[in-house]
This record gives C-alpha cells, sequence and structure tokens, in this order.
C-alpha cells in the first residue's frame, strides 16, 4: 500500500518532499563495498538528494524553502535487508494563515527504518516511520504521527501464492487538528503468477477500519485484477 509510511504524502505522488516520485532533484548514489567478505553483503547503498522550492500540497501561494533525503540500504546476497532513510523539507513561513490553517507547525520530516527476509517460497518486509507535518488527514489537514506497513507473500503450490499485510497511520495524541482520522486497513489476497511477477491474476479483499477526520468509515473493498508486462 505504501500508504501509512510516508512515501506518497499529503495525497501526492510524494514529488514535493521528494520521498516519492520526487521533483526536480539533484541525486547522487554511492556503493560502498568495505564490509568482509564472510558478512556475504552487497555493497552499502547511499543515496543523497537535493531539492528546492516545491508547492506545499494544499497551500496555494507557498513553497517548501529546500529539501534534503538521505537512504542508506544494507543488502545481504541471500535473504535479508535493512535500510533506513530521512527526508526534511523546511517551511520558512510559519506566521503565514495559509501555513497555519493547514495545521502546518514546522518542517516537513520523515524517517522510515525498514526490513525484509525472503526465500524462494516466502517473503515479509515491515516498515515503520515518524512523521511530522508530512501526512494529512482525508480533508487536507497535517499532523504529526506515527506510521508503519507489513506486506508478506507465502507460496502455497507451484503458481499460487497468498499475500497479505496492513497499513496503519495514527495522529498522535495531542493533534485534536487531526480530528478523528486513522489510516488502518489489512489485506489478503490469492496471486496466480503466470510468469512469476510480471504476469499474473490477483484477488484481494481489503479489511478497511479507516476513519476519517469527522469520524467517518470509508468501507471494505474486494479487487480482481490482471497484470500483464510485455
Amino acid at each position: 500500500g505504501s500508504s501509512a509510511v510516508g512515501t506518497f504524502n499529503a495525497q501526492t505522488d510524494g514529488g514535493a518532499t521528494g520521498t516519492g516520485r520526487a521533483d526536480q532533484v539533484l541525486q547522487t548514489l554511492a556503493y560502498i563495498d568495505f564490509l568482509p567478505e564472510r558478512w556475504k553483503v552487497n555493497p552499502f547503498n547511499l543515496n543523497i538528494q537535493l531539492q528546492k522550492g516545491q508547492p506545499i500540497p494544499g497551500v496555494d501561494g507557498v513553497n517548501y524553502q529546500y529539501a534534503i533525503g538521505l537512504s542508506a540500504v544494507l543488502d545481504s546476497r541471500e535473504d535479508y535487508a535493512l535500510g533506513v532513510a530521512y527526508n526534511l523539507a523546511t517551511v520558512d513561513e510559519l506566521d503565514n494563515p495559509a501555513v497555519r490553517a493547514a495545521g502546518i507547525k514546522g518542517d516537513a520530516e520523515a524517517l522510515v527504518v525498514g526490513a525484509r527476509w525472503f526465500d524462494d517460497k516466502s517473503y515479509i518486509g515491515f516498515a515503520v516511520a515518524r512523521l511530522r507535518n508530512h501526512e494529512t488527514t482525508d480533508e487536507g489537514t497535517y499532523f504529526d504521527g506515527w506510521g508503519s506497513e507489513l506486506y508478506a507473500r507465502y507460496r502455497l503450490i507451484k503458481n499460487y501464492w497468498l499475500v497479505g499485510g496492513y497499513n496503519w497511520l495514527t495522529p498522535d495524541e495531542n493533534e485534536v487538528q487531526a480530528g478523528q482520522y486513522e489510516l488502518l486497513y489489512g489485506v489478503v489476497g490469492l496471486r496466480y503468477s503466470i510468469d512469476e511477477f510480471n504476469r499474473l491474476a490477483y484477488a484481494e479483499w481489503r479489511i478497511d477500519s479507516t476513519s476519517t477526520q469527522s469520524g467517518d468509515d470509508i468501507g471494505n473493498n474486494f479487487t480482481i485484477g490482471i497484470r500483464w508486462d510485455f
């Protein structure tokens, strides 16, 4: 889902703050091979990106001053990976009435720590995030909060996979401007792979306990789909 750990924040593609599909960034990626061979890990992956002057989502006429992003991944040659990412987008117009009305009280910050484990039959990934002035409710109100995401899949027989997971994003208790907003849903499904994960058919049930800012329920969803890469 990636809807609880700050990737596509404020109901956007994550371009303005650089956490998702980053807009107009200068980025460098370094692979550093410094660990002993016996550790059986790939070269250390370090990414740095710089960004300037993107519009603040939902706040007309106000831009972030600049944004910086850092991420690092330690990836084994066998079955696990660990990663951490931090992004900061500065706000220098905190006295602007439009900024205050949106609930923004400081710079936008997103810190994410994640891990995954996998083999030929199974995969499990987990991430937890601390988010400040970065996420919004369904009505566009910014808040500070915590998010977490779990994704798992398991091969039942041959080409059939069982998949599941959840997304959970909750504002801090003192974020009264967020109302009753809380994002919480779980997903369970069955996938048939024709060509690994390039061509497949799937059916998924999303069990949704999300509450909007005004306290309304979202409702569950059942999806049947086909993915076919050429």
